[in-house]
Protein backbone atom coordinates (compact mmCIF):
# COMPACT_ATOMS: atom_id res chain seq x y z
CA UNK A 1 0.00 0.00 0.00
CA UNK A 2 1.18 3.53 -1.01
CA UNK A 3 0.20 6.77 0.64
CA UNK A 4 -0.89 10.32 -1.16
CA UNK A 5 0.11 12.81 0.93
CA UNK A 6 -1.56 16.16 0.10
CA UNK A 7 -0.69 19.63 1.04
CA UNK A 8 -2.83 22.87 0.29
CA UNK A 9 -5.05 25.55 0.46
CA UNK A 10 -8.85 25.29 -0.22
CA UNK A 11 -9.39 22.35 -2.96
CA UNK A 12 -11.85 21.13 -5.16
CA UNK A 13 -12.25 18.36 -7.28
CA UNK A 14 -13.54 17.54 -11.32
CA UNK A 15 -14.45 14.48 -12.16
CA UNK A 16 -12.41 12.20 -14.43
CA UNK A 17 -13.79 9.62 -17.04
CA UNK A 18 -12.29 5.75 -15.78
CA UNK A 19 -11.17 3.57 -18.80
CA UNK A 20 -12.81 0.93 -18.83
CA UNK A 21 -11.03 -3.06 -19.60
CA UNK A 22 -10.60 -3.45 -23.89
CA UNK A 23 -13.46 -6.44 -23.32
CA UNK A 24 -15.73 -3.62 -22.04
CA UNK A 25 -14.96 -1.13 -24.28
CA UNK A 26 -18.37 -1.14 -26.06
CA UNK A 27 -20.02 -1.26 -22.60
CA UNK A 28 -22.98 1.29 -22.75
CA UNK A 29 -22.38 4.26 -20.55
CA UNK A 30 -24.46 4.71 -17.36
CA UNK A 31 -25.12 7.46 -14.15
CA UNK A 32 -25.18 7.48 -10.84
CA UNK A 33 -27.96 10.01 -9.71
CA UNK A 34 -26.26 10.51 -6.20
CA UNK A 35 -27.43 13.56 -4.03
CA UNK A 36 -25.77 15.66 -2.00
CA UNK A 37 -27.75 14.49 0.85
CA UNK A 38 -26.52 10.95 0.30
CA UNK A 39 -22.72 11.77 -0.28
CA UNK A 40 -21.21 11.17 3.18
CA UNK A 41 -18.46 13.64 4.81
CA UNK A 42 -16.00 13.05 6.87
CA UNK A 43 -14.53 15.99 9.45
CA UNK A 44 -11.05 15.96 10.29
CA UNK A 45 -9.22 17.60 13.36
CA UNK A 46 -7.39 19.58 11.09
CA UNK A 47 -10.08 21.28 9.36
CA UNK A 48 -10.04 19.41 6.38
CA UNK A 49 -13.79 18.06 5.08
CA UNK A 50 -13.69 14.96 2.87
CA UNK A 51 -16.92 14.34 0.73
CA UNK A 52 -16.68 10.44 0.18
CA UNK A 53 -17.75 9.82 -3.43
CA UNK A 54 -16.61 6.32 -4.44
CA UNK A 55 -14.28 3.97 -2.37
CA UNK A 56 -13.69 4.46 1.24
CA UNK A 57 -12.30 7.06 3.16
CA UNK A 58 -11.08 6.45 6.87
CA UNK A 59 -14.09 3.47 7.04
CA UNK A 60 -16.82 5.13 5.47
CA UNK A 61 -18.01 4.40 2.41
CA UNK A 62 -19.25 6.53 -0.43
CA UNK A 63 -22.78 5.85 -2.52
CA UNK A 64 -21.00 5.09 -5.74
CA UNK A 65 -20.92 1.73 -6.44
CA UNK A 66 -20.09 -1.02 -9.03
CA UNK A 67 -17.44 0.73 -10.91
CA UNK A 68 -15.42 -1.90 -12.38
CA UNK A 69 -12.57 0.03 -12.24
CA UNK A 70 -12.77 0.34 -8.59
CA UNK A 71 -11.90 4.10 -8.20
CA UNK A 72 -12.08 6.07 -4.84
CA UNK A 73 -12.88 9.43 -5.73
CA UNK A 74 -13.22 12.22 -2.59
CA UNK A 75 -13.99 15.78 -2.83
CA UNK A 76 -11.92 17.74 -0.57
CA UNK A 77 -11.61 21.16 1.08
CA UNK A 78 -8.17 21.67 2.87
CA UNK A 79 -7.57 25.14 5.06
CA UNK A 80 -4.24 26.66 4.18
CA UNK A 81 -0.96 24.38 5.02
CA UNK A 82 -3.20 21.81 6.14
CA UNK A 83 -1.95 17.65 5.42
CA UNK A 84 -3.86 14.96 4.28
CA UNK A 85 -2.45 11.42 3.84
CA UNK A 86 -4.55 8.97 2.09
CA UNK A 87 -3.53 5.30 1.99
CA UNK A 88 -3.56 4.49 -1.98
CA UNK A 89 -2.99 0.73 -3.52
CA UNK A 90 -0.41 -0.18 -5.11
CA UNK A 91 -2.38 -0.52 -8.84
CA UNK A 92 -4.10 3.09 -8.41
CA UNK A 93 -3.13 6.05 -10.08
CA UNK A 94 -3.92 9.05 -8.43
CA UNK A 95 -5.01 12.21 -10.10
CA UNK A 96 -5.05 15.68 -8.14
CA UNK A 97 -7.21 18.28 -9.60
CA UNK A 98 -6.99 22.20 -7.98
CA UNK A 99 -9.64 24.13 -8.39
CA UNK A 100 -8.34 27.48 -6.76
CA UNK A 101 -5.38 29.74 -7.26
CA UNK A 102 -3.19 28.33 -4.14
CA UNK A 103 -0.18 25.95 -4.77
CA UNK A 104 -0.92 22.33 -4.27
CA UNK A 105 2.22 19.40 -3.59
CA UNK A 106 1.36 16.23 -3.82
CA UNK A 107 3.74 13.02 -2.78
CA UNK A 108 3.72 9.22 -4.03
Amino acid sequence: MRRCQIRAGENAWIPVVVNLPSSLKMTAPRYQNIPASKIPLVELKNKTRVKVLAGTFQGIRGPVENIIADPEYFDIEMPEHAELVIPVAADHTVFLFSMKDRPVSMKI
